[in-house]
């Protein structure tokens, strides 16, 4: 989903209260670090099972992946809210 807005504010926006947010886009990077890693590590396996075609989409959208979290395009969160009560 694109916005201008953030997602605390679109839930705010949406009804609910208590908006709380957590950013994990430090681990999200860790993550998505190992993955492409052990991807590269392992692409001779990959492509003898998934195909040259394949092998190369993934590893090309782990690096973009990893590229637009270090330039800070992408991130993740855990959003809790409460719902508001019914009037």
């Amino acid at each position: 989903m694109a916005s201008n807005r953030d997602q605390a504010d679109l839930l705010a926006a949406a009804g609910f209260a208590e908006v709380e947010e957590a950013d994990f886009t430090g681990e999200f990077l860790e993550t998505a670090l190992r993955w492409l890693r052990f991807s590269r590590e392992l692409e001779p396996a990959l492509r003898a099972s998934l195909g040259d075609d394949v092998a190369d989409q993934q590893l090309a959208d782990r690096t973009e992946m990893v590229t637009a979290i270090e330039e800070g395009l992408l991130k993740r969160s855990l959003l809790v809210a409460a719902a508001r009560p019914r009037k």
